[in-house]
């Protein structure tokens, strides 16, 4: 999004392997030193994820899925919902909110990329250098 000039700067898609059933990407945040965008998916909390794409190729890989840093943490309670515990999908079927990984953040530096789980006591950070690498890897980070 252009807020300059109120209208799309440019659309991305996001399709399998770094998205998966029960995906729900919802925050942003928008690397200014390069040309990745980092996408949090807290999917259905034992799924959730960081995304990370790259606006000039359009590919997107899937990090960290499942790592409990990503995963809400069941033992801190949950009330913003109606029902406490569930949501019912449009399909009818219920299921537990997306409260694994939610909001993003980048310090002003492109130092660190800080994030947490909606559902958690933490915030974790990874190192912008080591997420700009281009042979980054699962293990690596």
């Amino acid at each position: 999004w252009n807020p300059v000039k109120s209208s799309v700067q440019q659309v991305s898609y996001l399709s399998p392997p770094a998205v998966v059933p029960g995906s729900f990407v919802s925050d942003i945040c928008v690397d200014a030193l390069s040309p990745l965008v980092f996408v949090s998916d807290p999917a259905n909390g034992a799924d959730a994820a960081l995304v990370i794409l790259d606006r000039n190729t359009g590919i997107a890989r899937r990090f960290l899925q499942g790592h409990a840093a990503l995963q809400p943490d069941l033992s801190v309670p949950l009330k913003a919902t109606r029902t406490g515990q569930e949501t019912r999908r449009l399909d009818g079927s219920s299921t537990v909110p997306h409260c694994g990984i939610r909001p993003l953040i980048m310090d002003r530096k492109g130092q660190w990329l800080y994030f947490a789980a909606v559902q958690s006591r933490a915030i974790y950070r990874l190192p912008g250098a080591l997420l700009r690498s281009p042979d980054l890897t699962e293990e690596k980070l």
